[in-house]
């Protein structure tokens, strides 16, 4: 900063700078124009950028084995694989280090004459004390106690040392969670799924990805399943100062958790979807007429003994076989659905089949033989 702006407060920074330009004669013409800028999302304000010294982990030695490791997995939506792949084919070094009052400790220290110091061994020594006394140390602690017994550099001659300030990007420590999840309790790696929505292939999907193939050369997960965002019946984001947020414990009062388990298994996920009174209300209906089904069911096969009162195929009517082929049918679809997390259409089926060929068709006429004949018929 120049000794004429010193101390000046941001916003008046511009003012300032024309004051002085206009002092020395270099100001050749003012004139404002309108442009779109950068807002906080929360606080709504306009952001201010400013330039600090950052750590960068590169990611450039990483990206063929990135590549293929993308190719390797399995992705739910199938554009997954090519939306981080995109990404990881354009991405430069990655900025992982942040300067937030919380988090985990970057694990550098800074010698008298400003050199960093990157040493395994103290790093690892580190590690050991963030086992025994959890991250906080590095905060509580002076540097030289943070240091293995004896250190010496030849960058600090006085045996003068300062803790890094700056925490690691929270995505480095969730992305790197496999190693703690799997690896270190010795479960099998890589992952069989990791799911999120679809804003963390640029977060969680991408670091997970980043420290594993840097870590073992290969994707900590074999399937990455990605979902939408829940908005509200007219399809707008949700958000308390708009009033349009719908309640989970609300809606399992007025309708029952069901209701609320039925809606999650309806909808096609790997999209934004929408919750409000009328799709709750159709959900309700949908459910009504499944647990009506059961009961029909469940009702006139309260005294029903499978090992005596089962009638072999071959001796069923024709009806009855074309029934038992149906059902048989419908739960390899809905296993076939299940195994590709298609659960929309494990409900879709499901409706179908007990709304439609059970209730509407099987049940409706099979009323007589079950009022009117004898229970060995």
């Amino acid at each position: 900063v120049g000794p004429d702006f010193e101390g000046v407060y941001f916003e008046n920074g511009n003012e300032v700078s024309l004051n002085k330009m206009k002092e020395t004669n270099t100001l050749l013409k003012v004139s404002k124009f309108t442009h779109s800028y950068p807002h906080d999302w929360r606080t709504k304000k306009p952001i201010i950028f400013r330039t600090t010294p950052q750590w960068f982990a590169s990611i450039e030695g990483l990206k063929k084995d990135m590549m293929q490791a993308i190719s390797d997995v399995k992705w739910y939506p199938a554009w997954g694989e090519v939306r981080l792949g995109n990404m990881v084919k354009d991405r430069k070094d990655w900025c992982i280090s942040r300067q937030r009052a919380w988090g985990v400790p970057i694990p550098v220290f800074y010698a008298e004459d400003g050199e960093p110091i990157l040493d395994q061994k103290v790093m690892l020594h580190v590690a050991e004390l963030f086992k025994e006394h959890g991250s906080q140390i590095w905060f509580r602690a002076e540097a030289k106690d943070l240091l293995p017994e004896g250190y010496t550099n030849e960058h600090s001659p006085n045996g003068i040392f300062v803790k890094e300030k700056d925490i690691m990007d929270v995505w480095f420590d969730s992305g790197s969670s496999h190693h703690g999840v799997l690896k270190a309790r010795g479960f099998d790696y890589p992952a069989d799924v990791y799911l999120e929505g679809s804003d963390q292939y640029r977060g969680w999907f991408n670091s997970s990805l980043s420290t594993g193939v840097a870590m073992t050369g290969k994707s900590p997960y074999k399937i990455c399943i990605s979902h939408g965002f829940v908005l509200d019946g007219n399809g707008n984001k949700m958000s308390k100062s708009l009033g349009n947020t719908v309640d989970p414990q609300e809606v399992c009062k007025k309708y029952g958790a069901d209701i609320l388990r039925l809606w999650v298994a309806s909808t096609e996920y790997t999209a934004d979807v929408r919750i409000g009174e009328q799709i709750l209300a159709q959900n309700a209906e949908a459910y009504r007429k499944i647990r009506n089904t059961f009961r029909f069911l469940l009702g006139n096969l309260s005294d029903y003994n499978n090992d005596t009162d089962r009638v072999p195929y071959e001796k069923l009517g024709e009806v009855d076989q074309y029934m038992e082929c149906s059902l048989n049918q419908f739960l390899e679809n809905a296993y076939k659905a299940y195994d590709n997390y298609e659960f929309s259409e494990v409900y879709r089926l499901t409706l179908n089949y007990l709304t439609n060929t059970l209730s509407a068709f099987y049940l409706d006429f099979t009323k007589d033989v079950l009022y009117i004949e004898s229970k060995d018929d």
